[in-house]
């Protein structure tokens, strides 16, 4: 249930974070809104260092904002399903404990943009080096609306947003539409995105940079080392991704809506591929991987760009599959990825 007068509920999965949960809670204390407006709620994930002790402390310490949940261990998704389900605002929003917001952010977005007419209010984020606290100064707060929509037109110009964190979203609009986090490993923002844009939610857009993504010294979160196993289920938990954006476009070329859902299998086939490549999945299952694809109706057209098409040759690639890993992984892993910045998609030697 939402609480009259409570426009906004941040939540907060805590999952062995100690080392950044107090810098994120910090920058949402330091947001500017009024007690009565907020409220942040901190929800540990069965952290197995000080994490909880330390949402604890602050719960203690700012209890006319701060909520504290405990669960078992069960992943961001239903993590962040628990808070929604125990949200008092009229909008939910999500900030990852490792990430942050900028100071004053959402205060001044409150004040300028915020309409409860819109299902979604969303905002941009800013990505930032671990350790370096640097912010582009063209990247104000304070922006303006570029645009207000609905979520079939996005899917019908072939949007869709990847990450859940730079958005608020009206409590109400996800209960009503029965919208809730898969329990999957990876890939949960843009499944949650897909049946949320589906559900056709009035959507404002605007210029202001105020959340900060955080991603790790020596490039992005791709270069970090991951578990075969781990990784194999994340290729398989795209494929879920892949099968529903099949079901959302025949749903709405059924009801002649236009719908680019290959745009949107577009975009998310680089870290799809980097997954692929680092993961224990065979020449065979990867022939499988391509058959469910075509017959799901993506993957038809030429591809837009070239990393589009390096990721398709790829995934077409045969007996060749094994040596490409191979070079992925003791070459363009150890030596180029770290190079790559995530924001601008640039090498950078320096």
């Amino acid at each position: 249930m939402t609480e009259k007068g409570l426009t906004l509920s941040i939540i907060i999965p805590v999952y062995n974070k100690d080392e950044t949960i107090k810098r994120a809670v910090e920058s949402v204390l330091r947001q500017g809104l009024l007690p009565t407006e907020y409220e942040l709620l901190l929800i540990d994930d069965g952290s197995t260092d000080n994490s909880a002790g330390i949402c604890q402390q602050f719960a203690y310490d700012y209890p006319e904002v701060i909520r504290f949940f405990s669960k078992q261990n069960e992943g961001v998704g239903p993590t962040r399903n628990f808070g929604i389900d125990h949200a008092k605002g009229e909008y939910v929003c999500f900030l990852d404990a490792d990430d942050y917001l900028k100071d004053g952010g959402f205060r001044d977005f409150m004040d300028h943009f915020y309409d409860n007419r819109f299902d979604v209010l969303s905002y941009f984020s800013t990505t930032v080096k671990e350790n370096d606290e640097h912010t582009d100064l063209s990247k104000t707060i304070h922006g303006k609306i570029e645009y207000e929509t609905t979520g079939h037109e996005h899917l019908g110009k072939g949007y869709c947003p990847t990450f859940v964190w730079n958005s608020w979203v009206r409590k109400t609009f996800l209960i009503e539409n029965g919208l809730k986090f898969e329990p999957i490993s990876y890939g949960e923002d843009l499944l949650f995105n897909i049946n949320l844009m589906y559900a056709n939610p009035k959507i404002r857009q605007t210029s202001s940079f105020i959340y900060q993504y955080v991603t790790y010294e020596g490039g992005g979160q791709l270069s970090k080392v991951h578990d075969i196993d781990k990784t194999t289920q994340n290729v398989l938990n795209y494929m879920n991704i892949f099968m529903r954006m099949g079901e959302v476009s025949k749903r709405m070329k059924a009801d002649n809506r236009q719908c680019d859902m290959e745009s949107i299998f577009e975009n998310s086939l680089v870290p799809f591929t980097s997954r692929l490549l680092s993961s224990g999945i065979t020449v065979n299952q990867l022939r499988e991987i391509k058959k469910t694809i075509q017959n799901i109706g993506l993957n038809k057209r030429r591809a837009k760009d070239i990393t589009a098409t390096i990721s398709r040759v790829i995934i077409n690639s045969g007996y060749a599959f094994t040596i490409l890993k191979m070079i992925y992984r003791n070459i363009f892993k150890r030596y180029v990825l770290p190079r790559i910045d995530r924001e601008t998609g640039k090498l950078v030697f320096s």
